[in-house]
């Protein structure tokens, strides 16, 4: 189903406006996640602390632009004829030609880049925070102590320190 109308073209070509503009965001994204495992890896609470504000703003953003991408797909489906779960970019380019069949091929296209990207970004985000956790977790029972924790042997084969006992005490 090929339509063409100044309608459907309008709303096409703001929907591939509101897709650069996500493409961009998911850029910027890729970006904070760098400068996030930068910062936790030299432990700079500076820049830790300004990450957490700049994230809580784009997010404000974010939602502005998922709101306008929404109601838009919710049009193009409407005169589609399928719902909005049923909309995506394929399915858009079957009802296009021209120079928005191109536009949305190529938006598609650096889409699927894009968010493969951030799926392995946020993958390796993922494990260095969850190695900072179990590391400060081990860091935390070596000195406020386990029952049944872990004890060093020397070479003849005694405990040389209890570390069940902790290292510090907790109690104020």
């Amino acid at each position: 189903m090929k339509t063409s109308d100044a309608n459907w073209d309008s709303l096409v070509q703001e929907l591939l406006e509101i897709l650069d503009a996500e493409q961009k965001r998911i850029v910027l994204t890729l970006t904070r996640l760098d400068e996030l495992r930068s910062a936790v890896i030299k432990r700079d609470e500076n820049t830790l602390y300004a990450l957490q504000e700049t994230i809580r703003t784009e997010q404000q953003q974010t939602a502005v632009l998922e709101s306008r991408r929404e109601t838009v797909r919710k049009k193009i489906a409407d005169i589609l004829g399928c719902s909005v779960g049923q909309l995506n970019l394929t399915r858009l380019c079957k009802s296009l030609d021209g120079i928005l069949l191109r536009q949305a091929q190529s938006m598609q296209q650096s889409l699927k880049e894009s968010v493969r990207r951030l799926r392995n970004e946020h993958t390796v985000t993922t494990l260095l925070l969850r190695d900072c956790a179990r590391i400060n977790q081990a860091l935390l029972r070596c000195l406020l102590g386990e029952r049944g924790g872990t004890r060093l042997y020397n070479a003849r084969g005694t405990s040389a320190l209890h570390l069940e006992r902790g290292l510090m005490s907790s109690r104020a």
